[in-house]
Order: structure tokens, then C-alpha cells, then sequence
């Protein structure tokens, strides 16, 4: 008769560096690109602090719901779908940056991937529990946190490089302007919008050019009935 083989144990090099690179990257982008990205996109102080504040919610309720993770399907089952759902959250955000609510529709996929990550965690520390012996856990407990901080230093460090460079490397060329100061001398600027031209465009947005990329500005104070009749003007 014919025995069955033995399954074969994959060698933990092959899976943990990943499995733990995979754990810290959603969680230092929900918790830290994300806020470096609203704030370049205009977002208030008081807004970013309130609303992605409440993105750290489901790392700390994730036991709530670890029974559901350790009953439902395999460890194995949750960390691919939890991938998936993180990286169609990830797009999702990327996709909604133009829309005009995209600070709305962004937090909801960030949510989405906040969720997953959570998730993903519970799955992937079951599964490194499931998959090794105590020596080897003891073993490769230094060795997984070490990917997830390299996942940390990417996030923080290699993303936002990268971010940064696009953003300075594509687009429309930026507009200089350079003030000098002239002292000894007074600056009153009588503004009338009918003066104001808008460059030729087939959008609706409208861009204000200066007409000059070198302003001169006095420092001597201005008197207040002078300025009153600039102003009134």
C-alpha cells in the first residue's frame, strides 16, 4: 500500500519577514502618511487631529472580534482576504483624492483599511503561534519585529520621500515671487478687482498671476487717514 507524504513545513524565513513587513505598513499609513497627506492637501490642524485621531479605534477594540478570526475559516483565509481589503482600500483613497469631497470619501476607505489591518493582525500573530514550536517562536519573535519596523521606517521614511519627490517633479511649474523690503519708503497699493485679469482657460478655475515676480514693500509706517483714503478709493 501506498503511504501518503507528510506535509512539508516551509521554512519560517520564507514567510514571517513578509507576513510582519505586510502587518506594519497599513497601520503606519492610516496612522502617519495619512495625516502628512491632509496636511499638504489643505486640511485644518483641528480637523486632521479630530477626525484621524479615530482611525487608531480598531487597534484598540480588535478583541472584540479575535474569537470571530480564531472560529471563522483558517488563520490563512483572513490574512489574504484582510490583504485584499487593505490594498482596495488603499486604492480607494487614491482614486477619491480628486473628487471635491475627498476628505470624506478618503476617511471612509481609510477606515476600510484600518479595519483590515486590525484584522490582519489577529490573523497573522495566530498564525505565527499555529505555524512554529515554542523554540522557534522565541526564536523569530526578534527577527518579526525587526520587518515591522523596517514596515515603520518605509512608511515614515521611503513613502514620503517618494510622495515628495512627485510632487515637486510633476504638475505645474510653481510661480516665484520674491519681496524685498525698501526702507524709507512707503507702500500704498490701491487694489480695484476691475483691473484683475484671468489667463485664458477652458476650466473653470480661475488662477490670480502677479503681474510682477519682484514686489518691492516700504517699511516706513503709513499714515491711518492715508491709508483710510487708499482704502476707500
Amino acid at each position: 500500500m501506498r503511504q501518503s507524504a507528510k506535509p512539508t513545513k516551509r521554512n519560517p524565513w520564507a514567510w514571517i519577514p513578509t507576513l510582519y513587513f505586510a502587518e506594519g505598513l497599513p497601520y503606519v499609513i492610516v496612522m502617519t502618511v495619512s495625516v502628512i497627506m491632509y496636511k499638504r492637501l489643505g486640511i485644518s490642524n483641528t480637523d486632521i487631529a479630530l477626525y484621524t485621531s479615530w482611525l487608531y479605534l480598531p487597534w484598540v477594540i480588535k478583541p472584540l472580534w479575535s474569537p470571530v478570526v480564531d472560529v471563522l475559516r483558517t488563520k490563512r483565509w483572513w490574512i489574504v482576504i484582510m490583504q485584499l481589503l487593505v490594498g482596495a482600500g488603499l486604492a480607494g483613497v487614491a482614486l477619491t483624492i480628486p473628487m471635491p469631497n475627498f476628505f470624506r470619501y478618503s476617511l471612509a476607505f481609510l477606515w476600510l483599511v484600518a479595519f483590515s489591518s486590525a484584522t490582519h493582525d489577529i490573523a497573522a500573530d495566530g498564525f505565527y503561534m499555529m505555524g512554529l514550536n515554542q523554540y522557534e517562536q522565541t526564536y523569530f519573535v526578534g527577527i518579526r519585529n525587526t520587518f515591522y519596523r523596517f514596515a515603520m521606517l518605509t512608511g515614515q521614511g521611503l513613502l514620503v520621500i517618494l510622495a515628495g519627490y512627485l510632487e515637486t517633479t510633476t504638475g505645474l511649474p510653481e510661480t516665484k515671487i520674491a519681496f524685498h523690503s525698501v526702507p524709507g519708503q512707503e507702500t500704498t497699493i490701491q487694489f480695484n478687482p476691475q483691473d484683475v485679469s484671468f489667463p485664458a482657460t477652458k476650466s473653470t478655475d480661475y488662477v490670480l498671476v502677479p503681474s510682477s515676480q519682484n514686489i518691492q514693500i516700504g517699511t516706513a509706517p503709513v499714515a491711518r487717514e492715508k491709508a483710510d483714503s487708499s482704502s476707500r478709493k
